[in-house]
């Protein structure tokens, strides 16, 4: 999992800056965020790209399997607590809806990229360190 977050970081930090798009609290004064707003840029919303990647990820590792981009759906459990997370940025004046869609988005495609590495690599440190953690799951 701490691999799969540097690398939703990565991404993050890729399109925040090409994007650069002010946060609602930046914009608004009316919104009061408890301690400011972040200097980086709203889009996409890193808290729900994390959220989402580590939530698919885990739903890989556990087994139960989640078609990637169903949703809203009913994606179980973890995917109702990784759109919480993002809601809740934007419930606070952090991020737009669309940031929210964004960052979940870029963590689908980004999940998708590591699990086609794993099967194309399978003797890769990502494929021992998944077919671990899925050892520890009846």
């Amino acid at each position: 999992m701490g691999s799969a977050l540097r690398c939703g970081e990565m991404a993050m930090i890729h399109y925040k800056d090409q994007v650069r798009r002010p946060r609602p609290s930046e914009l608004c004064n009316g919104l009061l965020t408890p301690f400011g707003y972040p200097r980086h840029s709203s889009w996409p919303s890193g808290h729900s790209l994390q959220a989402h990647l580590l939530s698919l990820l885990l739903l890989k590792i556990t087994g139960v399997e989640n078609r990637f981009g169903d949703f809203p759906g009913s994606p179980g459990e973890l995917m109702w607590l990784a759109n919480r997370v993002a809601v809740g940025r934007e419930r606070a004046g952090f991020h737009y809806p669309t940031d929210t869609a964004a960052g979940r988005e870029i963590a689908i495609k980004l999940s998708q990229m590591i699990q086609t590495y794993i099967t194309a690599n399978p003797s890769s440190e990502f494929a021992k360190i998944l077919d671990s953690a899925q050892a520890e799951w009846p």
